[in-house]
């Protein structure tokens, strides 16, 4: 919501939303616009030379906007003397310059700060119709309900995931068109260092692709692909059991390029 919010508040085209193709538009969706500044946490915690910092950048005009907008997400994280540098921001806000601030719990933040500032509760939302939403953006119902069941009920986190997830799809699908088997035991290596969850996903990916190619290849293609997908199956379930991940992957990746 406030990633919108900004976004609009940067729009060269000002009808109230972004447009969504203005050259403000196009920086602020590629993360480069030059009128955004985040303001994240260094370390555990939002410092005061961020927000002295944050202060000598309000003093030049803006780039590209009619206005700067200032995003800072973890406005409970701040540090009591970056509290108080930030509160005097506030007090003798710069020309053109809109703060946006988001809190897990606002109780923390100063209460003189809450008050300068106008306040937006926003409640969580049902898995279901983050599901919905999920799936108008092309993602498949079933792994929709995984993805909004593990959320929190948090939209912004449900798509970032399923991004995430997208993006994880192509990677693996250029690692198997490829099937050169020093980069996929490389990958099977990496199942050391992370859970044995995702060890499992990768799997899933893996057996996705193969029976995608199922429906274009032919004859003896088929035959092959059916025998990496008895593979993958194999592992999927042994994966269950106190079997080493990286063993189980480059098994499955030997039969790939055999």
């Amino acid at each position: 919501m406030a990633r919108a919010f900004a976004k609009a508040l940067l729009c060269l085209e000002a009808t109230g939303e972004a447009c969504g193709h203005c050259r403000s538009c196009s920086l602020f969706d590629s993360g480069n616009h030059p009128d955004l500044i985040p303001v994240g946490i260094d370390g555990e915690s939002l410092k005061i030379e961020q927000i002295r910092e944050l202060q000598r950048t309000l003093g030049f005009h803006p780039v590209l906007s009619r206005r700067k907008v200032v995003f800072l997400p973890y406005m409970e994280k701040m540090t009591e003397v970056a509290a108080n540098g930030f509160l005097k921001t506030l007090e003798e806000p710069p020309a053109a310059v809109h703060f946006l601030g988001a809190a897990v719990d606002e109780s923390v933040v100063l209460p003189t700060i809450r008050s300068r500032m106008q306040l937006v509760r926003l409640t969580y939302v049902p898995a279901e119709e983050i599901a919905q939403g999920l799936i108008q953006r092309g993602c498949p119902p079933e792994q929709a309900g995984t993805i909004a069941s593990g959320s929190q009920g948090l939209p912004g986190l449900a798509i970032r995931r399923f991004q995430e997830a997208e993006a994880a799809t192509r990677d693996w699908a250029a690692l198997l068109e490829e099937a050169e088997l020093l980069p996929l035991l490389r990958k099977a290596a990496e199942a050391e260092k992370v859970p044995r969850e995702q060890v499992g996903q990768w799997l899933d990916e893996m057996a996705a692709y193969y029976r995608g190619r199922l429906a274009v290849g032919g004859r003896e293609t088929a035959k092959k692909t059916l025998v990496i997908l008895e593979a993958i199956q194999t592992a999927r379930n042994r994966l269950a059991f106190n079997v080493n991940a990286r063993l189980l992957l480059e098994g499955v990746f030997l039969r790939i390029c055999n």
